[in-house]
């Protein structure tokens, strides 16, 4: 996501700096964990992939989907990413957030199997609204997300920033560590879970991304920074 968003901002002009505050730790049970609930899932049930992160990890862990097995993905680029391995996708939430892969997905037939591969930190929604839809879901923790210490170049460039694009819960948390809950810049969001996490921190979102998209959020930027007086 982060390379779309910086081709899509510098074509419009803007000078983009990116700065990582967390990255993205493949988990070393990931494999072993990945075999044993795939092996659970047959025709009829799913594979669901929440993030790009996600599916980079479970299509290196995995060449293909189980036999019959259909396959889902929270928004483009996740679903781009499974598609760039080689995975078939057959889902593709129309809103890039758990809560529209909970609203997409079909009605679970009798012992239908939902394997789930996501973060650690992932929030608990999406697997406990599928299993309140009748789905046995098996949610498989494939990375963890550790925070990227700044160096004092990087932390001077973040804090000299006129619009801070914050793409997950994690970062935002990260992004108050770093500058305070107060930052100079327009602080634009990728999605509403990201911008309920900034406003618990007492940071001001001047802008979520509507679709939670990388067009989405070059969209948000451009009209914050506009409300905002910067740029032409």
């Amino acid at each position: 996501r982060s390379d779309e968003l910086v081709r899509r901002l510098t074509r419009l002009g803007a000078r983009v700096e990116h700065v990582p505050l967390i990255e993205t730790v493949p988990r070393p049970d990931a494999r072993d964990a990945l075999a044993v609930a795939l092996r659970r899932c047959g025709p009829g049930d799913w594979v669901a992939v929440t993030s790009p992160a996600g599916a980079r990890i479970l299509t290196a862990r995995a060449a293909a989907p189980p036999p019959g097995a259909r396959v889902a993905a929270v928004g483009p680029a996740t679903a781009d990413a499974l598609r760039g391995a080689g995975w078939p996708v057959d889902l593709v939430a129309a809103r890039s957030v758990g809560e529209g892969l909970v609203e997409a997905f079909p009605p679970a037939p009798p012992g239908g199997r939902v394997v789930l591969a996501r973060a650690a930190i992932a929030r608990d929604a999406v697997p406990r609204d599928l299993a309140s839809r009748g789905w046995k879901v098996d949610d498989v923790a494939v990375y963890d997300t550790v925070d990227r210490p700044l160096d004092p170049d990087s932390r001077a460039r973040l804090a000299a920033a006129d619009v801070v694009v914050v793409t997950a819960s994690s970062i935002a948390r990260r992004l108050v560590a770093e500058v305070g809950t107060d930052p100079s810049a327009v602080v634009v969001s990728i999605g509403p879970a990201t911008s309920a996490t900034l406003a618990e921190l007492g940071v001001t979102v001047a802008a979520t991304a509507d679709p939670h998209t990388s067009a989405g959020l070059v969209d948000a930027v451009v009209t914050a920074a506009r409300r905002a007086g910067l740029g032409p």
